[in-house]
């Protein structure tokens, strides 16, 4: 026990004569002048000595200060390490202004800015999340109204690492975003009457990473946009149409010979030649992203009636008479429309829904055979009325290249007009037109007009038909136009004449 306490007393008493000795030692240190100076480095270099750090550090903070104040709104910081290494002298020796010099002149300042890649490749740096947004709502507006865009969440999401396409890692990058597609918020906002978008997405994935940059290559949105409105040049196929010629290529694609060559070793080097239809390889402009909307488009479509063709014994053959007036029904029908870069590239029905069902037409074809009077009794008169001048020239001039009579085996009813001025055909006389449509008994688009005194004249193998069924027509008005429809050996006016029901040679009138 009494070792143990003679043990204690003599460690206490080394504890204080150590204080005792630091003590002293200050007090020297402190009474001979003796004072700490800093070495300072940057990024490991020594550039001087200064008194203090705090001349270091105020130094720099004016500096940055001054710097932010050519930039606005951002907020700078210095790329270089700055360290210091004390000493203590007793002649302290140090330059304040050499160091501030060599600051001033080596830091170099730097900002944190998004990143905006498509598919790797860089087209811009901004300030912050407000820029992005904008670039990208002016590369919608493009394509959708912005009140439309206003009403769609287009902003940047900020995504987890595990998130990122192909596990993107980047040293420099300190957080991650993902321009998210635009959904709608308010599902009564409408492009026009009709239609509603409903989604506004990109081709592309947008890929925003924080980064370090230095802030003159901070981007602006009108570059920007320059450069999404050019596109990045690449090497696409082209097909020849008609008219083009290697000269024609060159020229729209800024090529020489030498590189259409080397792009298309396929083309013969001698003749230069080129065939419609040929795909070659050219350089050409093609957007970074493309803006893909989706949009809810409702319309009103007309659904086609069905006709009705009923036979009667009160017509003549090739005369038909509408019997009940056919009606388009009508029907509502909803799409889902995919738009890229403004123009439409799919249209699917998503419903319909019908409003008014369609009316059947219902057609009286003729059966009634005309009674053929033989060629003696065509030119009797009493049996036919002959009237010179009675009927006007159906054509603009114009030949007889067959006439009435035996033909072919058969018997042609009438008379075959062709090398006319103009094409228009004329009404022979006044009267009501009967019929004027297609008929499938050889005639083609044939007119029949009913005139006083029991006359019938008709107009068959019109390319088209200006009258219409009940119509009132003059003498000498245009019913249609000379063609080749029906049974025809080429354009011409097959005319026929009818007299009391039966058929008498045109030319008794002419």
């Amino acid at each position: 026990m009494n070792h143990i306490k003679k043990k204690g007393k003599v460690l206490y008493s080394s504890i204080l004569t150590t204080i005792l000795s630091l003590l002293v030692v200050s007090s020297i240190h402190a009474d001979s002048g003796l004072s700490t100076l800093y070495h300072v480095y940057i990024n490991d270099e020594h550039i001087g000595t200064v008194s203090s750090q705090e001349v270091v550090e105020e130094f720099i903070e004016k500096e940055r200060k001054k710097k932010e104040a050519t930039y606005g709104d951002l907020t700078l910081t210095i790329n270089e390490n700055i360290t210091y290494v004390p000493e203590m002298s007793y002649n302290p020796t140090y330059n304040n202004s050499l160091v501030e010099a060599e600051l001033a002149d080596r830091l170099t300042y730097s900002v944190v800015a998004l990143q905006v890649e498509i598919k790797d490749e860089t087209i811009g740096l901004f300030k912050n999340e407000s820029e992005v947004n904008q670039l990208f709502k002016k590369v919608k507006a493009k394509y959708v109204p912005e009140e439309v865009l206003a009403n769609l969440d287009t902003d940047l999401v900020q995504v987890e690492q595990d998130d990122l396409t192909n596990g993107i890692q980047e040293e420099d990058s300190i957080v991650q975003y993902k321009l998210r597609s635009a959904k709608e918020k308010d599902s009564t906002k409408q492009v026009d009457k009709g239609s509603k978008i409903v989604n506004v997405g990109l081709s592309e994935e947008v890929l925003i990473k924080e980064v370090k940059v230095n802030p003159d290559e901070l981007s602006t949105i009108p570059e920007t946009m320059e450069i999404l409105d050019k596109g990045k040049l690449k090497n696409v196929t082209y097909t020849v149409v008609e008219g083009d010629t290697v000269s024609t290529i060159l020229e729209k694609y800024n090529l020489t010979e030498e590189k259409l060559l080397e792009l298309n070793p396929q083309i013969d080097k001698e003749s230069l030649t080129i065939k419609v239809g040929q795909e070659i390889i050219v350089p050409d402009y093609v957007p970074y992203i493309n803006v893909i909307v989706t949009e809810q488009r409702t319309e009103e479509k007309e659904i086609d009636y069905t006709t009705k063709y009923v036979e009667t014994d009160e017509l003549y053959v090739g005369d038909e008479e509408v019997v009940e007036e056919g009606k388009p029904g009508v029907k509502k029908v909803e799409y889902e429309v995919i738009k890229v870069n403004g123009k439409e590239q799919k249209r699917k029905i998503i419903k319909e829904e019908v409003l008014e069902e369609p009316v059947e037409e219902v057609i009286e074809k003729g059966t009634k055979e005309y009674e053929p009077v033989q060629q003696s009794e065509k030119m009797l008169p009493s049996q036919t009325m002959k009237s010179p001048g009675m009927l006007g020239w159906p054509t603009a001039g114009g030949f007889i290249t067959s006439h009435m009579g035996p033909r072919w085996g058969g018997y042609h009813n009438g008379i075959d007009i062709s090398g006319v001025s103009n094409r228009t055909i004329f009404a022979a006389a006044d009267g009501v037109v009967t019929t004027a449509s297609y008929q499938n008994n050889g005639y083609g688009n044939r007119v029949v007009i009913t005139h006083s005194n029991g006359l019938v004249t008709t107009y068959s193998h019109l390319s088209s038909i200006a009258v219409q069924s009940g119509q009132t027509v003059q003498k000498g008005q245009a019913i249609g136009v000379m063609g080749a429809t029906g049974n025809s050996t080429g354009v011409h006016l097959h005319f026929e004449v009818y007299q009391n029901g039966s058929i008498v040679n045109p030319m008794n009138f002419y």
